[in-house]
């Protein structure tokens, strides 16, 4: 099935079919109620951490607000800074999931390529306080680029180098680009995104213009 899609595709799919293999705590088959308070967990974690930073977050805050027992936060994550890293890793692989869906099927490079950028600032215009955890929190701690979110994010760089890379082999963009230097350029935009959301509350169009070579 998964055969015309891109290697970096694939071997994502290899690790999102075991995605309690982490560092958390729910590392085996979850019941559906473990499994919704898990979720409500992270969801009123990324409120409260997007409010206030991770050095000002208490576990005592996030249980208060999710009307929960701040010792059964404890049975789902190990501390504050495990439940910090499985916000991006849960998100990173609902993101990579839904990128899957999206791009299976297609053959041409240049809409593919329109397609994951499409889909992360579209991700980020409808999860505003990400941006904020991501460049305030996470990219300053030295333990992040050791987890596994930080996996699934390069995960998406290397599905768009892939992109590229086949782009290039079949004609679609020129000889002469560097795939690594246009993978850069993307993904440095998306940085521009994270800094207009987080420091000046401005959010770009996504747009994708004609098709091209480029």
């Amino acid at each position: 099935m998964f055969i015309t899609e891109p290697l970096a595709i694939r071997k994502c799919l290899c690790e999102l079919s075991y995605p309690f293999l982490g560092g958390s705590k729910m590392k085996r088959r979850i019941t559906p109620q473990a499994r919704n308070k898990r979720q409500l967990i992270l969801k009123v974690a990324t409120e409260v951490l997007a409010e206030n930073g991770f050095q000002e977050t208490t576990i005592s805050q996030i249980a208060r607000k999710a009307n929960i027992a701040e010792g059964s936060i404890y049975d789902y994550f190990n501390n504050k800074e495990d439940l910090l890293f499985s916000i991006p890793e849960e998100q990173m692989e609902n993101f990579l999931s839904t990128l899957h869906t999206h791009l299976h099927g297609m053959k041409d490079a240049l809409p593919k390529l329109c397609k994951p950028i499409w889909c992360q600032l579209d991700f980020y215009e409808n999860n505003q306080d990400n941006p904020r955890i991501l460049l305030l929190d996470l990219w300053q701690n030295p333990k992040f680029n050791r987890s596994r979110a930080y996996r699934l994010i390069h995960q998406y760089s290397r599905i768009i180098l892939e992109i590229i890379k086949k782009g290039k082999k079949e004609g679609e963009i020129r000889e002469n680009v560097d795939p690594y230097d246009f993978r850069d350029l993307l993904t440095g935009n998306h940085r521009a995104f994270f800094d207009s959301r987080v420091y000046q509350g401005k959010v770009p169009e996504p747009r994708c213009g004609q098709r091209r070579s480029l």
